[in-house]
C-alpha cells in the first residue's frame, strides 16, 4: 500500500468490540491518522500487519489467540519499521517492564486519558518511546536499581574460577551432583565442594538461590564465557 505523506497509519488490535470501535472514532477524527484495519483477536491482528504494514499497531495485551507480549515480541522480529502501543487494563509495573522488554515502543492504559493515548501514537511515530508521565518515574526507578543490581552480580561472578562458573552453569540447567560431576569428570563429593563455594561467593544459601540468581540476572558475560 501506498501511504500517503503526513499520514500515521495504523491498525487496532483490540478484543473488545466498543472499546475497539471507541478508539477508532477517536483517532479518524485527528487529521494527521488513519485507522487501516481492525482486529479483534491475535491471528488476524498478525495478518494485517504483515499485509498492511502500518505506522503503529495499538496492541489489546488481553488479545484473545495471542498473548501480548509473545505477538510484540514475533511482531518486532518481523516488521521492525511497525511501532507497537501497548494497551493494558491499568497501570502495572512488572507489565509496563515485560511489554518493553518485548519489543514495546510504547505503553498506555485502558484507563488513561485520551490526551495520552493521542500522544502516545504521534510520538512512535516519530520514533521515540512513550510511557505515560505517571510510570515514568518508576520506570527510571527500576532501570537504575537493576543496573546496579546487575553490577553487583556481575562483580560477585568474577570472583568465581572456571570451574566454579562451570558448575554454576550446569547447576542453572538443572543438573544434579552426580550430573555435574560426569560432565566435568570429577567426583561428585568434589562437585559438592565447589556448589559450596560458589554459594559462598555469591552470598547465597542453596542451589535454588544460586539458580535463581543466574535467572534474575541472565545472561551473565562471565558465565556465557565459559565452554562446556
Amino acid at each position: 500500500m501506498e501511504k500517503e505523506d503526513g499520514l500515521i497509519h495504523l491498525v487496532i488490535a483490540e478484543s473488545r468490540a466498543l472499546f475497539c470501535e471507541t478508539m477508532k472514532a477517536v483517532l479518524e477524527g485527528e487529521p494527521d491518522m488513519r485507522v487501516e484495519a481492525l482486529a479483534n483477536e491475535g491471528h488476524t491482528a498478525l495478518m494485517l500487519s504483515e499485509e498492511l504494514k502500518p505506522d503503529v499497531l495499538v496492541l489489546d495485551g488481553n488479545l484473545p489467540n495471542g498473548d501480548g507480549l509473545a505477538m510484540t515480541t514475533m511482531l518486532k522480529k518481523r516488521l521492525s519499521e511497525t511501532r507497537v502501543l501497548f494497551v493494558a487494563e491499568g497501570p502495572d509495573e512488572e507489565l509496563l517492564d515485560a511489554a518493553l522488554l518485548a519489543g514495546a515502543d510504547g505503553y498506555v492504559t485502558k484507563d488513561g486519558t485520551l490526551d495520552d493515548f493521542v500522544a502516545g501514537i504521534r510520538t512512535l511515530a516519530r520514533g521515540e518511546q512513550f510511557i505515560p508521565p505517571t510510570m515514568l518515574g518508576g520506570v527510571i526507578e527500576r532501570m537504575l536499581r537493576r543496573h546496579a543490581e546487575r553490577e553487583e552480580a556481575l562483580r560477585l561472578t568474577n570472583h568465581l574460577t572456571k570451574r566454579e562458573r562451570e558448575v554454576l552453569s550446569l547447576v542453572a540447567q538443572g543438573l544434579n551432583y552426580d550430573s555435574i560431576a560426569q560432565t566435568l569428570v570429577i567426583s561428585p563429593e568434589t562437585a559438592r565442594t565447589h556448589l559450596q563455594n560458589v554459594l559462598g561467593k555469591l552470598q547465597v544459601h542453596s542451589r535454588a538461590e544460586a539458580i535463581e540468581f543466574v535467572r534474575r540476572h541472565e545472561p551473565l558475560p562471565s558465565l556465557q564465557e565459559v565452554e562446556l
